[in-house]
């Protein structure tokens, strides 16, 4: 696993199927009605490349919050998540990293990635994807 760049560009252009993209990211606005009950098992191996997922937690994070992280406004409310997924495409899943972020008192936060809680509780609001640019 590498670790992402610190220039990285979060692209809101269309794409038509993000899963199939390698590197994406998607935002999730919380909805106060909706209590969908999505039930199951979901694995989530991106510990096993802890030092690099942690690395690349801290640089996306620090990322978001500089004003020209995205290519265009997006107007984030209090509670949105955005999960960035990197690697999705690669044959060895165990490479595949999902980091999740939510915004808190207008900036990002590290928040751990919950597929349940976003399912359930949230609207996909945006998506997109950026280059692979990895140092």
């Amino acid at each position: 696993m590498c670790i992402v760049s610190n220039k990285i560009k979060f692209c809101t252009c269309t794409v038509s199927d993000i899963t199939e993209l390698n590197n994406y990211w998607i935002l999730h606005r919380k909805v106060n009605d909706k209590n969908t009950m999505l039930i199951g098992e979901f694995f989530d191996n991106s510990y096993i490349h802890f030092s690099e997922f942690k690395t690349n937690n801290l640089i996306l994070c620090n990322r978001l919050n500089e004003t020209d992280a995205f290519d265009n406004p997006i107007d984030f409310k209090e509670n949105d998540q955005l999960e960035v997924v990197l690697n999705n495409a690669d044959f060895d899943r165990q490479k595949r990293m999902i980091h999740c972020f939510i915004f808190k008192k207008c900036i990002w936060e590290i928040t751990s990635f919950d597929a349940f809680e976003l399912t359930n509780k949230f609207d996909e609001i945006n998506f997109g994807t950026f280059e692979d640019t990895f140092m």
